[in-house]
């Protein structure tokens, strides 16, 4: 049986633990598989798609991580339902014309990821009537907002750094029955800034799910000075979801802030694993079981 080559592409992947998470389903699969990473250049990626195209290198498909996430839409032939709403794909599955892949189709499944990463850690019923927040205006974010619509939610506030790019972005959604309220976090003038946070606390003290869908923490940044008081303005029963996840047990910029507060907190790597699972399951028809996933990360976690 040949060997099933499965991988991620991005910008810098060298840290991923996705290839952990991917060989303990393959184990738990039967399948005989490796997991690659390939870090390309924005100039490099055309060339490698098409090789790819040509000679394939992954057999069965890829996954796509920052910053490939949106510019990926340019290089598939076929587009799910949630993905062209999300304007995001993280997951590539190949279909082939002899021994020539013939169509890319792309998908999102960091949206069935966060989902079942909230469903862990909420009371369902709870979500249905409730308000939420999401900070980031990207692709992650748009995976959020997705996943909390699929759960009930119809009160969200967004946060990002431009009002025009949140105008853009609600108006992308096209979420018939959700009421948006945008802040920006720089537009206003300098004189209008203590004002504007004013607002943002007050209406975060409202709100009952926080989901960070930034890249804030995903490398070794600093905490921005705005942010603990967003955190601090969040009610003591709000649970807070960091899309980022903790490479040691150190935790999130996100999650130390949250902790301070007394608050719940989950960082990424509940999602991280989910959405992997969903990943692999298009490329084999086989789920595989989360705990595998969980643990195997974990332990890499901890080797470092």
């Amino acid at each position: 049986m040949s060997k099933m080559i499965l991988g991620l592409i991005g910008s810098n992947v060298s840290r991923s633990f996705s290839p952990v998470i991917h060989q303990a389903f393959f184990q738990a699969s039967g399948i005989n598989g490796e997991y690659r990473l390939l870090s390309v250049s924005e100039s490099e990626l055309a060339s490698t798609l098409s090789q790819l195209t040509c000679a394939p290198l992954f057999t069965r498909g890829i996954n796509v991580t920052i910053p490939y996430k949106v510019v990926m839409l340019d290089f598939v032939d076929h587009v799910e339902s949630a993905a062209q709403t999300a304007g995001a794909i993280n997951t590539v599955v190949f279909s082939y014309d002899q021994s020539t892949i013939s169509k890319r189709s792309g998908y999102n499944t960091d949206i069935a990821g966060l989902k079942a990463s909230l469903e862990g850690s909420l009371d369902v019923a709870s979500v249905i009537g409730a308000r939420a927040a999401v900070l980031g205006l990207g692709g992650a974010a748009r995976a959020s907002v997705i996943a909390l619509f699929q759960m009930g939610v119809r009160d969200i506030v967004l946060i990002g750094r431009t009002l025009e790019r949140g105008r853009s972005f609600i108006d992308s959604m096209k979420f018939e029955g959700v009421a948006f309220t945008l802040y920006s976090t720089e537009d206003e003038l300098p004189e209008d800034q203590a004002e504007n946070f004013r607002a943002i606390k007050e209406t975060l003290s409202t709100c009952s799910i926080f989901i960070h869908a930034t890249s804030i923490g995903h490398n070794d940044d600093q905490c921005p000075q705005w942010l603990p008081g967003l955190i601090s303005a969040l009610p003591q029963n709000a649970l807070v979801q960091d899309l980022v996840y903790a490479k040691s047990d150190d935790g999130t910029i996100v999650c130390k802030l949250a902790d301070e507060r007394g608050l719940m907190c989950a960082d990424g790597k509940a999602m991280l694993v989910h959405q992997a699972r969903h990943a692999f399951e298009l490329w084999t028809g086989f789920l595989p079981p989360y705990e595998d996933g969980m643990q195997a990360l974990e332990k890499a976690i901890k080797a470092i």
